[in-house]
């Protein structure tokens, strides 16, 4: 297996979980919580996230493809986890300090902001490790009348 699989790999299983965080708390009170999704929804904003889910799902798809040998390089996927940090870590984050919100964030803000940022870097190195295996060389054989090694 190749750096660039195990990096795709990673980015992979971070992808899913940025799906999955879109349903885990992002705003709790001592009374109720409120998820990404939700979070939209109630601001009439129920498109973002569409967008954001099927962009998480096509980087999750470009990352597939490279695994499956389709594609040599998931790089595409940069645009995508990068409209996901812009809009995730900067939009979230200044909005929630202008309006003192950051007192009431959650763990799944907080680890989305962080494996945003983790998955871009994972993402960013994996675009420029090798694809290549390194070729092991087998055992050398040698001529027992000369002593000489074999060519294979």
């Amino acid at each position: 297996m190749t750096k660039r699989k195990v990096f795709s790999i990673i980015g992979l299983v971070l992808t899913v979980y940025l799906i999955v965080n879109m349903f885990l708390p992002l705003l709790k009170s001592d009374y109720t919580s409120l998820s990404t999704w939700e979070y939209f929804d109630k601001n009439d904003a129920m498109h973002v996230n569409i967008i954001i889910l099927v962009e998480l799902i096509v980087a999750a798809l470009f990352f597939i493809l490279q695994l499956c040998g389709a594609i040599k390089n998931a790089t595409f996927s940069l645009f995508v986890i990068g409209f996901y940090v812009t809009y995730f870590d900067l939009i979230y984050f200044i909005t929630f300090a202008k309006n003192d919100y950051l007192q009431y964030s959650s763990f799944g803000f907080w680890l989305g902001f962080v494996m945003s940022i983790v998955l871009f870097v994972v993402t960013a190195i994996g675009s420029v490790v090798s694809n290549e295996k390194k070729y092991v060389a087998g055992p050398v054989q040698y001529d027992p009348t000369t002593g000489q090694p074999i060519n294979q």
